[in-house]
């Protein structure tokens, strides 16, 4: 959670404020974190004089940028603020030379730097950074050198993105795919992981899709039940697996997994069939308790016993069950 206070440059390139009583206002902001310690403050500095943009004359040489950000980082931790907000709207634009658009890159380059320099060297935590950007294709184009500002990674978190994703070939709606396009999918994409999320995303070509599965459902349980909710809502029962038919894992594969997990009885997914000698599989469950177990003659597949009944489960393809966290994952 974050929140933001105001302040603007001076003609000598250093953060001042704007009202007389800002620094009231600053001490009153930041008191929240006494309620809230993970509440995150961000002073804003932009604005104009006489509708020209203060950061003009700021960017235009070496020397004016850095008497900017030694002030920046002075006037952030004597206000107890977390970070900087950059509220120049925008580069390129209202006065600004194109110019502008390659000194806006040196400005964020150099003002990283010096966060982590100075974290580094007071042992502190790194000061924030962030801007108010351009929502406009035209306008980012003139104003920013994206790839040099966040060039992310080349498929992963913070990755640049064209658009939404392909529609999928059921839901036939571009960027929003149900779980059973997803299974078709990672198929033949690279999937990963996010630890920071507990998500899974997968990638194949041009096309990204951040989705959940059967790991990242547990994980939402355990959280839910550590913070004492009571219970979980699911949007919407037609995007899971609901005939069985993509994912390998019996229909409603997602719901049947977020039951059991939540203390629920599965909905078996395939129909006993009438032997004449005792079945081994349908006899594993006998005697245990309830619960998740490996399948001791197939590391692709899992047992789930409820009530003495024994429901086989598959994995998703290049999967295999790992006991220790009750999920498949990667071999």
């Amino acid at each position: 959670m974050s929140s933001t206070a105001l302040a603007t440059i001076n003609d000598f390139n250093q953060i001042v404020t704007v009202e007389w009583n800002d620094q009231q206002m600053y001490s009153s902001l930041n008191s929240l974190k006494n309620v809230n310690p993970s509440l995150k403050t961000l002073l804003s500095v932009g604005g104009s004089v006489n509708g020209i943009s203060p950061f003009i004359p700021m960017v235009a040489k070496p020397e004016s940028r850095a008497a900017f950000i030694k002030s920046a980082i002075s006037f952030l931790r004597n206000y107890n603020f977390d970070g900087l907000n950059l509220a120049w709207e925008y580069p390129g634009h209202n006065g600004s030379p194109m110019q502008d658009k390659e000194r806006f890159t040196l400005l964020v380059s150099e003002l990283s730097q010096a966060f982590i320099d100075e974290a580094t060297e007071n042992k502190k935590t790194q000061l924030l950074l962030s801007a108010n950007v351009a929502p406009l294709p035209s306008s980012v184009d003139k104003a920013y050198e994206v790839n040099k500002i966040s060039p992310g990674s080349a498929n992963g978190l913070g990755a640049l993105a064209n658009g939404p994703a392909d529609a999928g070939p059921y839901t036939r709606t571009e960027g929003l795919w149900a779980f059973y396009e997803v299974c078709d999918f990672t198929n033949s994409a690279t999937v990963s992981w996010i630890d920071e999320q507990a998500v899974p995303y997968a990638t194949y070509g041009n096309a990204w899709v951040g989705f959940d599965e059967q790991r990242s459902f547990s994980s939402k349980v355990q959280w839910m039940t550590a913070n004492n909710l009571g219970g979980a809502h699911v949007w919407t029962l037609d995007m899971d697996d609901f005939r069985g038919s993509f994912c390998s894992d019996g229909a409603y594969p997602l719901i049947n997994h977020l039951r059991m997990s939540m203390g629920f009885a599965p909905k078996p997914t395939t129909t006993p069939r009438p032997t004449t000698t005792r079945d081994p599989i349908a006899d594993f469950c006998y005697g245990r308790p309830d619960g998740l177990y490996e399948n001791p003659t197939d590391e692709t597949t899992y047992f789930q016993c409820y009530r003495g009944n024994t429901y086989l489960h598959h994995c998703q393809p290049g999967l295999i069950y790992w006991d220790s966290c009750k999920c498949c994952n990667w071999p």
